[in-house]
């Protein structure tokens, strides 16, 4: 493929390119009455200065006195941040920066967190709280049982429904965005539930990964995020999946023995 500036020359391939960039962005740069890349550069750099208020504002509140950090982990972080105008993004984007410039919490903060970060669409996020708000149901006290609540996993039918009726995404954007979550290793598709006999469907369950739950953390007020207040869930996490074998394999045991003996009574055995 051609390239376009060269071959037409720089005057006449902004001219086209701004045109098409009346078409496609709201609200179009005639409305607007600058170039191209003046536009572009401006709403970047809106986006940065709306970040580093959020922190700074986030800091002041919380008593965090911030450390200095390395441009090496600032830089990549503001321009990841600088590419998104979505407010649940960019409070993401604030509180992961805030993480970073807290002595106490910067640890937990990887330098790859903000490039994933970068890679997440609104509808991932929405579904991705989807699913880490299941988790932390599962977590609850629940007094007709013996500790948690319930199994951590999602099943995807219910993450699809939710995501139609509290978002209106449909299946469509829904997959993808699952797919893209799993690619980033923040969700994966658990598959410690087997089955016991050949040929019969096994659920598609999805659960947060140990490097989701960090970058979870990271990413969200440590005063007011239940995977900060709750601590290391990764034992409970082993005990609940041990807990679901034992009773499916029971369970299963059980329906297999009952057929067996129903066999048996009617060939008269």
């Amino acid at each position: 493929m051609n390239d376009p500036v060269s071959t037409e020359g720089w005057g006449k391939a902004l001219t086209v390119a701004k045109g098409y960039a009346d078409l496609i962005l709201k609200p179009p740069l005639t409305e607007i009455g600058q170039v191209l890349g003046d536009y572009v550069n401006c709403w970047r750099t809106k986006n940065k200065v709306r970040l580093l208020l959020k922190v700074k504002d986030f800091c002041e509140a919380k008593g965090i006195d911030p450390k200095k950090i390395d441009p090496d982990v600032f830089v990549p972080l503001l321009e990841e941040a600088g590419n998104t105008s979505n407010e649940e993004l960019s409070d993401m984007f604030a509180r992961l920066l805030a993480t970073h410039v807290d002595d106490a919490r910067s640890s937990q903060a990887h330098t790859s967190f903000a490039k994933v970060l970068g890679q997440l669409s609104s509808e991932d996020v929405k579904i991705l709280n989807i699913i880490d708000e299941s988790e932390r149901a599962s977590f609850e006290p629940d007094p007709t049982h013996l500790g948690v609540r319930g199994n951590y996993l999602i099943e995807k039918t219910i993450i699809i429904e939710k995501s139609f009726g509290l978002h209106s995404l449909d299946v469509t954007t829904v997959a993808l965005s699952l797919q893209n979550l799993e690619r980033l290793v923040i969700i994966v598709n658990d598959f410690s539930t087997f089955t016991l006999n050949a040929g019969e469907p096994s659920r598609v369950r999805y659960t947060i990964t140990a490097y989701g739950d960090k970058f979870l953390r990271a990413c969200n007020d440590p005063g007011k995020y239940w995977r900060n207040i709750i601590g290391n869930i990764d034992e409970i996490k082993n005990i609940q999946q041990t807990f679901e074998r034992n009773s499916e394999l029971r369970f299963r045991k059980r329906m297999k023995d009952v057929v067996e003996s129903n066999f048996r009574v009617a060939a008269g055995l």
